[in-house]
């Protein structure tokens, strides 16, 4: 459309952030550990950033695409890196 840059991207994005926020409700209605609800609110976040991206393909769209993608990353990390601790 004249109104959305990159309609399918934008589209698949927003089954991205939508995926995230089914895996957050479940999450919190199944009491999981908080570090498991925080990679799936950064797979929403993620999601929303880059439907922002594709959907105007602007210099602001593309940080806000790359940045949620680097913010996940490093909860990722912080996920992975603390499987085996007890709390």
């Amino acid at each position: 459309t004249e109104y959305i840059a990159e309609f399918w991207n934008c589209l698949s994005s927003f089954s991205m952030c939508l995926l995230g926020g089914i895996l957050f409700i479940r999450g919190i209605y199944n009491k999981i550990e908080h570090r498991f609800l925080w990679s799936s609110f950064g797979l929403a976040f993620v999601g929303l950033g880059s439907a922002y991206f594709h959907g105007t393909l602007t210099h602001f769209g593309q940080m806000a695409d790359e940045l949620p993608m680097v913010y996940s990353m490093i909860i990722w990390w912080f996920v992975l890196f603390r499987m085996n601790d007890v709390q």
